[in-house]
């Protein structure tokens, strides 16, 4: 069970390490986050800077676990707060599905869910029980719904602050189709092509992202 345990919190840092970075990398690319997030190796074409920051708060959070006195009641505790804001982004993700299917029914989608809405339905509630019940005892649960609310809540202090100081809109919507070409214009890839910054490029700028500024 020990070494059980051991594999599966390999295998969560190492998803962490795989898809968060990736997901900064995307929001600095559209301007929601700063740009140093975007910056990619030139060889593995990986995002390193969000790497290291997505490494640095696990090494944190370790580390406190370690040092402190909580023992395994506050590891407990904090893998609980993770998995609740997990939970809360996943809410989201399915409600996104249901907007985006609803406003863009005729969007191109390299796949669809099947049986919409049903899935989406049953994810959100299923995702709102696990948060509810997320631990036995009521006073830990309140305690971790404290302060999952507590970290969403500056993260979402930050976007505003972000937005307004970068004079972004709050609550316009992006358009579907220029979000999707944004994505293909900065797709990175591993050929010769493209992991090679061109004379003419601006620094970190690919050679897809230079010819889109050309044809632009």
């Amino acid at each position: 069970m020990t070494l059980g345990t051991i594999a599966a919190s390999f295998s969560t840092g190492n998803s962490y390490l795989a898809a968060i970075p990736r997901m900064l990398y995307g929001l600095a690319n559209e301007g929601l986050l700063p740009k140093w997030f975007g910056k990619v190796s030139r060889r593995t074409r990986v995002p390193w800077a969000g790497m290291i920051v997505t490494a640095g708060c696990m090494a944190s959070v370790l580390a406190y676990s370690m040092f402190s006195s909580g023992g395994i009641d506050l590891i407990l505790t904090l893998v609980s707060i993770a998995c609740t804001t997990w939970l809360l982004s996943y809410i989201i993700a399915q409600v996104d599905v249901i907007v985006l299917r609803r406003k863009y029914p005729n969007a191109k989608r390299p796949f669809k869910t099947p049986f919409y809405p049903l899935p989406q339905v049953l994810g959100i509630a299923s995702c709102i029980y696990l948060i509810v019940f997320i631990v036995p005892d009521f006073d830990q649960r309140v305690v971790i719904w404290s302060v999952a609310g507590i970290l969403i809540a500056a993260i979402a202090l930050f976007g505003i602050v972000w937005l307004r100081a970068n004079r972004l809109p709050l609550f316009t919507p992006t358009d579907l189709t220029h979000t999707q070409s944004n994505i293909i214009v900065r797709s990175e890839s591993m050929d010769d092509e493209y992991a090679e910054e061109p004379d003419d490029a601006a620094p970190g700028e690919t050679v897809a992202e230079s010819e889109a500024a050309d044809l632009r």
